[in-house]
């Protein structure tokens, strides 16, 4: 996946998030190469991006409808409502925004790592 278009926040600003919470759906034509573009992975790709971590949405650095290249942060977190307003300041000074060009080549940064799955595919029952 090189970038993806955020189709809708679940979350708002200020608002508590638990683990697995869905934060927001992302649309994208890059999931795969090229070569695997078959059956619920061709054309556009619905993601349901989940958090990872339990805290505040503290800013949304990302409107719905912006086209945001993997690697640039779309929102940030805190962990105790206390940090809410300091953490509000940081982002609104810009001082959050710095992205990564590469997330394969570039120096280790403290990125949360957001866990997704296809918002529409086929239904099965049981199993693998």
């Amino acid at each position: 996946m090189t970038s993806g278009r955020i189709t809708k926040w679940h979350v708002t600003e200020g608002a508590a998030v638990s683990m697995y919470d869905v934060l927001m759906t992302v649309e994208t034509e890059s999931l795969v190469e090229e070569a695997f573009k078959v059956d619920q992975f061709a054309g556009t790709v619905a993601l349901l991006v989940e958090s990872q971590e339990e805290g505040f949405v503290a800013g949304l650095l990302a409107a719905e409808g912006d086209e945001v290249p993997v690697g640039r942060p779309v929102a940030v977190l805190c962990e105790r409502l206390e940090e809410l307003a300091a953490v509000r300041e940081a982002v609104g000074s810009g001082e959050l925004l710095r992205g990564v060009d590469s997330v394969y080549e570039s120096a280790p940064m403290r990125l949360l790592e957001w866990q997704s799955y296809l918002a529409q595919g086929p239904k099965s029952s049981g199993c693998l």
